[in-house]
C-alpha cells in the first residue's frame, strides 16, 4: 500500500481527490508514491488526515437533482480533536487561554 492509499482509507466518508490528497500529503513533507510503513508514517498520514478534514469543515452542503451532500461538522471537528489527542500534539483549532487578567 503506498501513502496516498493509505490516506484515502482514513479519510473514510469524506471524498478527497487524488490531486488534493497528494497536495496535502507533501504539504506535510510525505511522498505521496512511497511504501507506507505504520511504524514510520502513521503520525504523519494522521496529521495531513486533520489537515484534510479541515478543509472539509469549509465545504458547503450540496443538493442537486434530489442528492444531497452535507457532512458533520460536529462528527469532523470530534474526530480532528481525537487524531490530535491520540499523538499528544495541540489541536490549533481548540480554544486557548493565553491570558489571565485579575480584576
Amino acid at each position: 500500500m503506498t501513502i496516498i492509499q493509505a490516506f484515502i482509507a482514513e479519510m473514510e466518508d469524506v471524498p478527497v481527490s487524488n490531486t488534493l490528497a497528494g497536495k496535502i500529503l507533501s504539504d506535510k513533507g510525505l511522498d505521496a508514491s512511497a511504501t507506507y510503513s505504520a511504524a514510520v508514517h502513521e503520525q504523519a498520514v494522521d496529521m495531513a488526515v486533520a489537515a484534510a478534514l479541515t478543509k472539509a469543515l469549509a465545504r458547503p452542503s450540496v443538493s442537486e437533482g434530489g442528492y444531497s451532500v452535507r457532512f458533520d461538522a460536529g462528527a469532523i471537528q470530534a474526530r480532528i480533536a481525537a487524531i490530535y489527542t491520540k499523538w499528544n500534539v495541540a489541536d490549533p483549532g481548540a480554544p486557548t487561554i493565553k491570558a489571565v487578567n485579575p480584576w
